[in-house]
């Protein structure tokens, strides 16, 4: 039987239940992460414990990062060849557990990881910081981050991100690998789960090709057969033309982030497939196509315990407009960024412009066009804030004209050489860039220190002899 685009119902796959799940502890996965456990497993990325048990909620460690990064990245095999006794010169090599050593090796020759104090510490909990540059190193993409160590990072906490990971994040944040929580915060100094990593893992597998080896094959479906003999057709760069291949027993579907069947692939769905030795397919992913959509917004309704959150558009220039545009549901996770800050659905207001993006229909993301204006000036006044009164400051501009703003209390504030600095380093004198949005500062950053006073001159002048 061969579906068409659409699956007929009775083409029936394996259920969740039916599957042969690898861990013993496999109900505990975060629905979040089903698709990306399920591809790691899949890969050979994710083993498991000794008792067969994934520990998806506990703190992933260096250690741990280090092997399934290694894996992802095809270097495995490489690892066994590894002298971890010549190549270990960290301080605590003793402390990397056995498994690990020749991994962490290989990871550490790589400069995958950066040491600190010449230790290692492989018990140490992986953090958002850390990660994204690991991350980062992963996908080669360091000259991207060195192009952006002064990017305006869109987290309302991108303050407490220090200026020498600031490339890093930049480049997870801007290939959709970390986007910050749904209210716009990063928290760079929180540890990592492993449900959290295999899904940092999937989404730079599923957006670049570094993980892509002899058993990953990416295209696009032309035909789903299902019956005794199931089967699988697509279009690949490689076979332009069409290229069949047999679906495992075992094979796993993954929809929309979620395990499916394989009743619920459609023909023209953008997929990741994982062949076995033998060439069968182990896995099935569908990789989602994005779609944007752009309008005035003319309702905004928050999520209830019976209702998902939704946001409708009007196709008009104005809200008074009785002509309306459609309603779409927002995905729970749906991120939203206020012109160049992470923000949440609150911040999304009737007669906004936004652009939409779109997943199967949904809205993973939110922006909100609002302008940011740039001011470039001398600092003639500081207020310190206090309480709930945000701090200000006032500048004059080229113009020599006066201006003043309030600093929103998640403004990133930066030294002329891209340091972390506060509001007390801001001072009178100070030449200083202001990017300003919504009538809030929004990033500080000061170009130059106000000149020192000038020393006064203690020398006085000899004293002439009397006149008579």
């Amino acid at each position: 039987m061969v579906l068409g685009a659409t699956a007929s119902a009775l083409a029936k796959g394996p259920s969740k239940a039916d599957k042969t799940h690898r861990f013993g502890d496999w109900q505990q996965i975060p629905d979040y992460a089903q698709e990306a456990l399920d591809r790691m497993v899949v890969k050979g990325v994710m083993l498991g414990d000794a008792n067969g048990f994934s520990n998806p909620s506990a703190m992933i460690t260096n250690a741990e990062a280090a092997a399934m990064v290694v894996r992802f990245m095809g270097q495995a095999d490489e690892a066994q060849t590894v002298d971890a006794n010549a190549e270990l010169t960290v301080e605590d090599k003793t402390a990397i557990p056995s498994w690990a050593r020749q991994i962490v090796a290989l990871a550490l020759k790589n400069e995958l990881f950066d040491l600190k104090n010449g230790r290692f510490n492989p018990q140490h909990p992986l953090t958002r910081l850390e990660a994204a540059k690991l991350l980062v190193k992963a996908a080669k993409l360091e000259e991207e981050a060195t192009s952006k160590m002064d990017a305006t990072l869109p987290f309302k906490d991108a303050k407490q991100i220090p200026a020498s990971y600031s490339g890093y994040v930049a480049v997870a944040y801007d290939h959709g690998w970390m986007v910050g929580d749904p209210n716009g915060m990063f928290h760079p100094w929180k540890a990592i789960s492993r449900a959290e990593w295999a899904t940092l893992l999937n989404r730079v597998d599923t957006t670049t090709d570094v993980g892509t080896d002899e058993h990953q094959v990416k295209g696009t479906l032309t035909a789903v057969t299902v019956g005794d003999a199931p089967s699988i057709s697509m279009t690949t760069p490689v076979f332009p033309g069409g290229v069949t291949y047999p679906v495992d027993d075992t094979c796993v579907f993954l929809v929309g982030g979620k395990e499916a069947t394989i009743a619920d692939l459609q023909v023209g769905d953008s997929v990741i497939i994982n062949l076995s030795q033998d060439r069968k397919v182990l896995a099935v992913t569908v990789v989602v196509v994005k779609e944007s959509v752009s309008g005035v917004v003319s309702a905004v309704t928050a999520a209830t315990d019976s209702a998902p959150a939704s946001i409708s558009l009007q196709s008009s220039a104005t809200v008074t407009d009785a002509v309306y545009g459609s309603t779409y549901e927002i995905l729970p996770n749906a991120i939203v960024k206020v012109g160049d800050v992470a923000g949440a659905l609150a911040d999304v207001k009737v007669g906004d412009k936004v652009a939409l993006t779109l997943e199967r229909g949904k809205v993973s993301a939110i922006k909100v066009d609002v302008e940011v204006v740039s001011y470039t000036g001398d600092v003639t006044a500081v207020t310190q804030g206090a309480n709930n009164q945000l701090p200000s400051i006032t500048v004059k501009t080229a113009d020599n004209q006066t201006q003043t703003f309030e600093v929103a209390d998640y403004a990133q504030l930066l030294s002329a050489t891209g340091a972390n600095i506060t509001m007390n380093d801001v001072k009178v004198g100070d030449r200083v860039e202001l990017r300003v949005q919504r009538s809030l500062a929004i990033r500080v950053k000061v170009l130059a220190a106000a000149p020192a006073p000038a020393a006064s001159d203690s020398t006085q002048p000899a004293q002439q002899p009397a006149q008579n």
